[in-house]
């Protein structure tokens, strides 16, 4: 009697939820014994006994029209319409909500218009070309948390070597300035002991005479140049005194023939009155 009564309790359920999958177990057999059911998409349980039974089930069918149990559902409904495409694409075992791509190694949210445009793409794609022809196996899904430290490792290393090359560029540069300024000391001190002794210029092709002797032919030569200019002056001195003596005797002789002119005034004015006047008769 009390088991037709919990299975009338629970087909009733069943009737009213259809997709609710629904599992029950009974502790005892007597009339004391407590029975639980229990909803295996949320694993919410609610247990009664023969005079708890009718609380019992309003219970479930609270629990049944519910949020939680609608949520339930709808996430198995996707899980059942993401079957199709295992086992390139099976649920992910780190990430709830998330699908592991076994070609890509990429996660892709637990929604079929995800998981479409996932499979659309190029990469996917290629990937499957790849292992259908055998060149690929499929992947593995590894633990964020590990994959995360590895690419932290990965990315100190890659610092690491970036200072390493950051510093033998630094040296070499030092290394190759020093040499370029060595190479200029000792041009210069070679280019100094040919100008004090003498010998062979390359860059002139010809033989330079010592800097004692260069420089004491300047000296024979600004004396020379000296002389010179002093003979120049001198010339130029008398070639204007000579100049200045002939100008004064021909103004002399200037002012001798000048003579005197005296002309009345208004006597212009009148003669071109006088012209005019006859012009015009």
């Amino acid at each position: 009697m009390r088991e037709a009564e919990d299975d009338a309790a629970v087909a009733r359920l069943r009737r009213e939820f259809p997709r609710a999958t629904l599992a029950m177990r009974r502790d005892g057999d007597d009339d004391d014994a407590r029975t639980t059911v229990t909803c295996e998409e949320t694993s919410h349980a609610v247990s009664w006994t023969g005079e708890t039974r009718e609380v019992g089930e309003r219970a479930m069918r609270a629990h049944l029209g519910g949020k939680k149990f609608a949520k339930a559902t709808a996430r198995a409904a996707r899980e059942a319409d993401l079957k199709q495409y295992e086992p390139h694409i099976v649920p992910s075992a780190y990430r709830s909500g998330y699908v592991f791509c076994r070609l890509t190694g990429a996660r892709v949210r637990a929604s079929e218009e995800a998981v479409v445009r996932h499979a659309s793409g190029r990469r996917f794609e290629r990937a499957h070309a790849a292992a259908a022809a055998g060149r690929t196996t499929p992947l593995e899904e590894k633990d964020p948390v590990v994959e995360e430290a590895a690419r932290e490792a990965d990315r100190e290393a890659q610092l690491a070597r970036a200072s390493v090359n950051k510093a033998a560029k630094e040296a070499r540069a030092e290394k190759m300035q020093m040499e370029k300024e060595a190479k200029k000391s000792e041009k210069e001190a070679a280019r100094r002991r040919k100008r004090e002794a003498g010998g062979f210029d390359d860059e002139m092709g010809c033989w330079v005479p010592p800097s004692h002797v260069i420089d004491s032919e300047d000296d024979d030569e600004s004396e020379d140049d000296d002389e010179d200019d002093e003979d120049e002056t001198h010339g130029q001195n008398d070639l204007e005194d000579d100049f200045y003596e002939d100008a004064s005797d021909s103004s002399d002789e200037d002012d001798d023939d000048l003579a005197a002119i005296v002309v009345a005034p208004g006597s212009r004015k009148r003669a071109r009155e006088t012209t005019t006047t006859t012009a015009k008769k």
